[in-house]
């Protein structure tokens, strides 16, 4: 049986609709569930579910949330949430297994078949990055919010994490405690238990991010992708040959790029981002006459 494709998304962008054409291109037999609100409630193809119906336990994990980042509080209160949202969102609909992507992805694989490269795995990331991550079951993900719960809660855990902070500031170097610091320190204790989708498993990986080499050859300050009937490769450095990428991480500015990486049903996506960008023009119009 397939496995579902899981997005979190508030509102609505002009590259949205190029993650979820073509992941369901690629995935015809899963369904594709986009997790979100109002704004993005019109992408026919997806099953479109309130995110509100599951900001519960979000909503609670805010009134202990400690802000300590040098990014917005909103941004990385709302990337640690939405784990407790897929969480209760599997919960309810009896849903054991997913794969959740995050809406600057491109997948390119059969995730259903790429699942059962990790399926020993509580749940499988790209290095700490949950921005493709495997789900395998329920459980782990429901120990992992449970862990990112009682160290907020601990205060010594809070005082660890403060130093990190520092160090940060100190060293006026950007970031601080986000998912992916969580995600971390959640694997150091539990390495039997989080599997690694950045790595090459039978001529394949998943990107980590196009923007930096892993290892692969760089033109233009991204991967050098070659496309070979719509599957994008990359050269190796230490072995010299092409490998398979699964997804493209298309991160930050590099967003720019999914029309011309997209690979799924053009036509649909180019429909959706034509609505996105007239409608905040007619938004824009009536600001102004208005």
């Amino acid at each position: 049986m397939a496995i579902p494709i899981i997005f979190i998304h508030k509102g609505d962008c002009d590259y949205l609709a190029y993650s979820l054409t073509q992941a369901k291109h690629f995935n015809p037999d899963s369904k594709i569930f986009l997790i979100g609100d109002k704004e993005n409630s019109h992408y026919k193809f997806v099953n479109h579910i309130n995110i509100s119906d599951y900001f519960t336990n979000g909503k609670e994990f805010e009134k202990i949330y400690k802000h300590l980042s040098t990014l917005s509080r909103k941004f990385e209160l709302f990337c640690i949430q939405r784990w407790f949202i897929l969480k209760d969102f599997m919960s309810a609909n009896n849903i054991n297994k997913c794969v959740y992507i995050d809406s600057d992805v491109l997948l390119y694989s059969n995730i259903t078949e790429e699942q059962k490269k990790f399926e020993q795995f509580d749940f499988a990331l790209s290095g700490i990055s949950g921005h493709t991550c495997f789900i395998n079951n329920i459980e782990g993900l429901t120990k992992f919010c449970d862990f990112v719960t009682c160290i907020y809660n601990d205060a010594s855990q809070l005082e660890y994490l403060e130093k990190f902070v520092l160090h940060l500031v100190k060293n006026e170097l950007p970031g601080g405690i986000c998912d992916m610091i969580l995600f971390s320190e959640y694997a150091k204790r539990n390495r039997d238990r989080i599997g690694e989708n950045f790595q090459i498993i039978d001529a394949s990986i998943f990107d980590h991010t196009i923007n930096t080499s892993d290892g692969f050859e760089m033109k233009n300050k991204i991967k050098n992708i070659c496309f070979k009937n719509n599957i994008p490769y990359c050269k190796h450095l230490e072995t010299n040959k092409d490998i398979k990428f699964n997804s493209l991480h298309l991160q930050g500015e590099a967003k720019e790029l999914m029309p011309i990486y997209h690979k799924g049903n053009k036509i649909a996506a180019e429909m959706y981002c034509f609505l996105y960008k007239f409608k905040n023009k007619v938004i824009k119009l009536r600001t102004i006459f208005n």
